[in-house]
C-alpha cells in the first residue's frame, strides 16, 4: 500500500530539515547484533602489511548529492573512509584509492538534476575509477612486476552499485597493459589476466534508482568476500534497497548484509545528527580491517547524546513524497559462486588453504581453458612446448590470431593468447601455483608468441602501405568535373584527401605522415567507408591544418565533422576515423605536441570511447548541440543544419570552458599546498618568473615564486612540460616563453617587466 502526504514543516531546532524520532534502546542494540553478525564472517585477507609485494586498491563511490570536496559539513562515511585513506597512502605506498563523488554534483544546474534523478553516469563514473585503478596498478607493476594487487571497493547508496559494478570491471578486464606505440593494433596482454584480482566489498545500503539498475551489479567470481549494512526505516519508494549481498550469512561464511535501524542517510551518513551512521561506520571498519590485515582504519567515538542518536523522517524531504509503510527490497539474480583458485589463495584468516579437486586429464582441462578464452581447436592441444597458432572464433577466414604452448613436463602448464581480444592467461593444472622455473617458462612463451605475431603483422603492414602508398600517387588531389556528391552533401571541402571516381579517399597516417592505410568514402550524403584490407589503423589519423607551436589541436571522430570543425575555427583538426582510436590518437599527438592544448569534439555515437580518452588524457571534451533543441549526431551536422558560425561557437565555448577548468585546478593545487591564502596570477606577456613548478594540469603549469604567490603558465606558451618540483626560470619574449633548468641565486623571486 502506498500513502501519499504532505509535509509537516521540521521541528523548530532540527538541524537536518525533517522530523526525528530519538532511537530506542532496542534499536540501538541492533547494532550490536549486527556486529555478532558481521564478526561471524569468515574474512580473508588480502592485503598482509608483513608482505613487502602486497598492494591494495581502495575504490571510493559516494552517495547522490554527495561531495566531500564541496560540502564537509554533511561527509558521508565514504568522505570520512577517504580521509582516512589519504593519510594511509602518503605514508604507505602499497596502499592506494581514489574517491569518485556522487551522482548529482555537477556544477551546473541542469545536468545536477537530471543526473540526481537518473543516475545517469553510472558507467561513467565506474570507467573513471578504473582509469585510476588502471594508472596506480601501473605504478605498483613498474617497481615489482610480481607484486600481489587486491581491490577494496565500497560505497553509498547509488555509490555502493558503483562499487559492485566496478568489481564486474575488475573481474572482465584485469589489468590492462597500456597501448604498444610500435604495434598499436596487437593489444598487449594484460598486466593482470581477468578473474585473477582477489576483491571485496563494503556496501552501504545499495539504492539503483534510475540508470544503475539497468546494469549488472552481481558480484563477479573474483570477489571473495562482501558486507552490506541496510537500513530498515527507510520509507520513499524511491528508495528501494538491492540486496546485492542476502540479507543474513551466506553458506560459505564469506558474505554477510546486516539490517539495522534509521533512514537511508543514517546508513551512510550526510546528517549532522551522526549517532547512528557512526555506529555503521565503525561495523564497516571492522570488516575493513579484516580485509586489511591489521588495525589500519581508525573507528570513531559515538556520542551518546539522545539528539544524535536519532531517525529521521526522510521522507519529508520532498513537499509530496511517496511512503509505503515497509521497505521494498530488489532481489538481484544469484550471484557467481567465488572464483575456487582464489578462494583457495585467499582463505579466511588462520583456516587451512583447500586444494581444489584435480581435472582427470591436463589435456583436457588445457583445451576447455584455450576454447574459453576464444581460440578454436579442431583436437586436443599440443603439449609438447612448442608455440602453436590457432584461429580465433568469430575472425576472419584463415586467421591465426589465437596463440598457445603447453607443457606436460612435472606439473602440466601452459600460457594462451588470444590476439584479437587482448586476452592473456597463464594455466596450471588444478590451478596449483606455478614454481619459479614454469613461471619463467611461460614468460618466455608468451615473448616468443608476440614476436612472431608482431613480425607477421609488421610484414602485413608494410605489404598494405607500399600498395597504399602507389595507389595514392597515382589518384588526381581534385573530383571530376562537376564535383564530389559526398563533398556537396557534407557541405565540406576536400583537405588532403584523394578522388577515386566518384570517391573520397582520405589517406591514414602516423604522426610522423607515413602513410599506412586509407579509408574510402562512397558518394551520397550517407557516405558508406571502407578501410584498406589488412591495413594498419590504431593510432593512424588525418590532419587537416598544420600543428604549429601553441596552437589549439581539436580531434573528431570522422572526416567530415573534422573537415566542419577545420573551416568554422582555421584550428588544426585531426581525424580519428573511429571513436575506438581515440584513445591512441590523441595520446600521439600530446605525445608529439606535449604542449599544444588538445580537444576532442565528439560525436554523439562515440560518448563513452570519447569520454573515456579525455579522462585518461586529461583534455577538454565536447558534444555537438542544436539551439532548437533537436539532436545532432555531429559537429557536421550542426554545420549543415545551422552553419558554420554555430560551429565556432560551440568551439570556442568548449575551449575556454577547459581552459578555465585547468585554471581552476592549478589554483585549488596551489592552494593545498601552501593554504587558502594562495595567491595564482596568470603568466604577463614580457615577464620572468623564477622559482619550482608544482603542479601541471590540463593546459597549465603552476610556478611558486613566493611563500604565498604562485603564476600560472599556459602550456602553449611553453617550450616543453616542466617537470614538478624542479626550479626554473621562465621568461617570455613576445608571447612566447624560454625555460631554463638552472634557476639563478634568489629561486624565489619574481620579475615582472
Amino acid at each position: 500500500m502506498t500513502i501519499f502526504g504532505l509535509v509537516n514543516l521540521p521541528k523548530e531546532g532540527s538541524p537536518d530539515g525533517v522530523d526525528v524520532v530519538p532511537a530506542t534502546t532496542e534499536q540501538l542494540g541492533q547494532y550490536d547484533k549486527a556486529g555478532a553478525k558481521a564478526r561471524e564472517l569468515k574474512v580473508p585477507e588480502l592485503y598482509n602489511q608483513a608482505d613487502p609485494k602486497a598492494r591494495v586498491f581502495v575504490a571510493m563511490f559516494d552517495g547522490t548529492g554527495n561531495d566531500l570536496h564541496n560540502d564537509r559539513e554533511h561527509i558521508t562515511n565514504i568522505g570520512m573512509l577517504k580521509d582516512q585513506v589519504d593519510q594511509l597512502s602518503y605514508k604507505n605506498k602499497s596502499i592506494g584509492g581514489h574517491y569518485i563523488e556522487g551522482p548529482g554534483t555537477q556544477e551546473h544546474y541542469i545536468p545536477r538534476t537530471i543526473d540526481g534523478i537518473t543516475g545517469g553516469t553510472y558507467q561513467e563514473r565506474i570507467d573513471k575509477m578504473f582509469v585510476e585503478y588502471q594508472k596506480q596498478a601501473a605504478i605498483w607493476l613498474k617497481e615489482d612486476p610480481d607484486c600481489k594487487i587486491s581491490v577494496l571497493s565500497t560505497g553509498f547508496s547509488r555509490g555502493a552499485e558503483q562499487a559492485a559494478g566496478f568489481t564486474r570491471l575488475v573481474h572482465e578486464r584485469g589489468i590492462p597493459a597500456p597501448i604498444n606505440r610500435e604495434h598499436p593494433d596487437i593489444p598487449d596482454p594484460p598486466l593482470r589476466a581477468p578473474g585473477t584480482i582477489p576483491q571485496a566489498v563494503m556496501l552501504y545500503d545499495p539504492v539503483a534508482t534510475g540508470e544503475p539498475g539497468n546494469n549488472d551489479r552481481r558480484l563477479p567470481p573474483s570477489v571473495v568476500t562482501g558486507m552490506q549494512i541496510t537500513v530498515s526505516d527507510e520509507h520513499r519508494t524511491a528508495f528501494a534497497s538491492t540486496s546485492i549481498i542476502g540479507q543474513g550469512l551466506s553458506d560459505d561464511g564469506r558474505f554477510v548484509a546486516v539490517p539495522v535501524p534509521g533512514a537511508h542517510s543514517n546508513g551512510g551518513g550526510g546528517y549532522l545528527a551522526r549517532g547512528l551512521s557512526d555506529r555503521s561506520f565503525n561495523l564497516a571498519v571492522d570488516f575493513e580491517n579484516r580485509v586489511l590485515g591489521g588495525d589500519l582504519l581508525k573507528k570513531v567515538e559515538v556520542s551518546n547524546d539522545p539528539k544524535q542518536n536519532v531517525i529521521h523522517k526522510s521522507e519529508q524531504h520532498k513537499w509530496v513524497y511517496r511512503a509505503e509503510p515497509e521497505r521494498r527490497i530488489v532481489e538481484l539474480p544469484e550471484r557467481e559462486a567465488a572464483d575456487p583458485i582464489l578462494r583457495a589463495q585467499y582463505p579466511p584468516k588462520d583456516a587451512p588453504v583447500v586444494t581444489p579437486a584435480p581435472a582427470a586429464d591436463p589435456k583436457v582441462e588445457f583445451g576447455n581453458k584455450i576454447q574459453g578464452a576464444g581460440l578454436e581447436l579442431k583436437e586436443a592441444p599440443v603439449m609438447d612446448g612448442t608455440l602453436q597458432r590457432v584461429p580465433v572464433a568469430g575472425g576472419a577466414p584463415g586467421n591465426r590470431d589465437g596463440a598457445y604452448t603447453g607443457h606436460l613436463d612435472g606439473h602440466p602448464h601452459g600460457q594462451i593468447t588470444n590476439f584479437a581480444s587482448g586476452h592473456k592467461e597463464n594455466w596450471s593444472k588444478d590451478g596449483l601455483p606455478l614454481t619459479d622455473k614454469q613461471q619463467g617458462q611461460l614468460t618466455v612463451d608468451a615473448q616468443n608468441a608476440r614476436q612472431q605475431r608482431g613480425a607477421e603483422l609488421a610484414e602485413q603492414y608494410n605489404n598494405v602501405a607500399a600498395k597504399t602508398s602507389e595507389k595514392l600517387e597515382r589518384l588526381p588531389d581534385t573530383p571530376p568535373a562537376g564535383g564530389n556528391a559526398y563533398l556537396a552533401s557534407k557541405q565540406i571541402d576536400g583537405h588532403g584527401v584523394k578522388f577515386d571516381g566518384d570517391k573520397v579517399v582520405v589517406p591514414l597516417r602516423d604522426i610522423d605522415g607515413k602513410i599506412w592505410s586509407a579509408q574510402t568514402i562512397s558518394p551520397g550524403e550517407d557516405g558508406g567507408s571502407t578501410f584498406e584490407k589488412g591495413g594498419r589503423r590504431v593510432g593512424n589519423m588525418h590532419i587537416i591544418g598544420d600543428i604549429k607551436p601553441g596552437s589549439d589541436v581539436l580531434v573528431a571522430d570522422g572526416y567530415a565533422s573534422a573537415a566542419s570543425l577545420h573551416q568554422a575555427t582555421g584550428k588544426p583538426t585531426v581525424v580519428a576515423f573511429d571513436a575506438r582510436n581515440m584513445d591512441a590518437v590523441v595520446d600521439s599527438v600530446k605525445s608529439h605536441h606535449p604542449t599544444n592544448p588538445v580537444h576532442i569534439m565528439a560525436d554523439h555515437a562515440g560518448v563513452e570511447k570519447a569520454t573515456a580518452a579525455a579522462e585518461k588524457h586529461q583534455v577538454g571534451i565536447a558534444f555537438p548541440e542544436s539551439k532548437t533543441g533537436a539532436k545532432v549526431a555531429d559537429f557536421n551536422e550542426l554545420h549543415v543544419r545551422e552553419g558554420l558560425p554555430a560551429v565556432k561557437e560551440q568551439v570556442d565555448k568548449a575551449v575556454a570552458r577547459s581552459v578555465d577548468h585547468s585554471l581552476e585546478q592549478a589554483t585549488s593545487a596551489a592552494r593545498a599546498q601552501r593554504g587558502d591564502g594562495a595567491e595564482v596570477k596568470p603568466a604577463s606577456h614580457d615577464s620572468k618568473h623564477t622559482g619550482p613548478v608544482t603542479a601541471v594540469t590540463s593546459y597549465h603549469a603552476v610556478q611558486a615564486v613566493g611563500e604565498k604567490s604562485f603564476v600560472a603558465h599556459e602550456l602553449r606558451d611553453l617550450p616543453s612540460v616542466p617537470v614538478q618540483n624542479k626550479p626554473v626560470t621562465i621568461e617570455y619574449q613576445d608571447g612566447r616563453a624560454q625555460m631554463t633548468d638552472k634557476a639563478p641565486e634568489r629561486a624565489a623571486a619574481t620579475q615582472d617587466r
